[in-house]
């Protein structure tokens, strides 16, 4: 895990243009919300006269863009819809479990402790089963309090 300082800023190596026809290093400053880019902006030692000088221009960079972004809250990061959910509805999947269908209600909390609650097909139907996790999914979901911090040591704009 990068240390807070560090959030959202990476070393690359870089071709092309920045390195002159070979290669060079830059700091990158690489931040999404909501699965879209809102930065993506490399810092090339090179034009900054070296690679401490270039990662301070990062780390500015970054904060002036967090000074102005308001973080979201945990709720809205815990509804996002993943890449690999099937069934269309965040924190509630189908499983097969021992040869019987599932559907599982599920949520991370803050503080780490995981949330789950399955509903038998067999026992409920489907429309059933999925209605309950859905329904279970909006009880844990009002545990989820706060806003998400990325960085503590970066700048941020008041909730």
């Amino acid at each position: 895990m990068l240390p807070a300082h560090r959030y959202g800023i990476y070393r690359a190596q870089t071709t092309g243009r920045l390195a002159s026809g070979g290669s060079s290093w830059a700091w990158r400053v690489m931040i999404t919300r909501a699965g879209k880019s809102i930065c993506n902006k490399s810092f090339a030692d090179k034009k900054y006269g070296g690679e401490e000088a270039a990662l301070q221009a990062a780390v500015r960079h970054r904060d002036e863009l967090l000074a102005q972004d308001v973080p979201p809250h945990k709720r809205d990061r815990n509804q996002l819809l993943r890449r690999n959910n099937t069934s269309g509805r965040a924190g509630v999947s189908r499983c097969k479990c021992k040869g019987r269908d599932y559907y599982i209600a599920q949520t991370l909390l803050p503080d780490g402790t995981r949330l789950r609650k399955a509903f038998s097909v067999a026992k409920y139907g489907e429309a059933g089963a999925i209605e309950r996790a859905v329904a279970e999914r909006e009880r844990q979901l009002a545990q989820v309090v706060g806003y998400a911090v990325y960085s503590p040591g970066a700048r941020r704009a008041a909730p």
